[in-house]
């Protein structure tokens, strides 16, 4: 059994499935054709508009916002426990993955998370934070962590001068920096682990 709470022009198709507000949301089950019971199940979209969850998919939610998707095409396979916490035209079909908000970030595989603006992820096991600039960041590497800021990078700690990776200023070798030193190849941050 679903339930639809409130708002306006929501949609479930499955079971077990919650939209407890907003404007035009859906929940739709792409069942297994070979299994009597729906696959989509416990999945909620709290609220926003425009915002779907569709295919095999369970323990998938949608927080708010507006065009964002979570979707399994494989109705052979389940998938799930996927989320996306906000923003706009955000959309994930991978398991076990989250975009956190931003603007038209797009995760294709699986234990992947992001935020920010334009981000694409290609592979399974990425964490990508990035600013908001325009261009598109493709991330095609499996088991990685993208920090993408056009303003800097800075660590800094209570009361002190903020460390800054400048790019120009950094070695670019690996071969000139100790062990767990930082160098840069093109526009990409290194960590020499060996």
């Amino acid at each position: 059994m679903s339930s639809i709470a409130g708002g306006v022009l929501n949609e479930i198709i499955g079971d077990f499935n919650l939209i407890p507000g907003g404007r035009s949301n859906k929940i739709i089950d792409i069942s297994n054709p070979n299994d009597q019971y729906p696959k989509s199940a416990f999945c909620t979209i709290l609220g926003g508009s425009n915002n779907t969850v569709t295919g095999n998919l369970q323990y998938t939610n949608i927080v708010g916002g507006s065009g964002n998707v979570i979707v399994n095409n494989d109705i052979l396979n389940d998938r799930g426990y996927s989320s996306i916490l906000g923003g706009a035209s955000n959309e994930i079909s991978g398991s076990f993955s989250t975009i956190l908000g931003g603007e038209n970030n797009t995760v294709l595989d699986s234990f992947s998370h992001v935020l920010g603006r334009n981000i694409t992820v290609k592979k399974q096991g990425s964490l990508v934070l990035s600013d908001a600039s325009t261009g598109v960041k493709n991330i095609d590497q499996e088991n990685t962590m993208v920090l993408n800021f056009s303003g800097g990078l800075y660590i800094t700690g209570y009361s002190a001068a903020p460390i800054v990776f400048d790019l120009n200023t950094l070695p670019t070798s690996s071969a000139s920096v100790p062990i767990g030193g930082v160098y840069r190849n093109g526009a990409a941050l290194h960590i020499r682990l060996s």
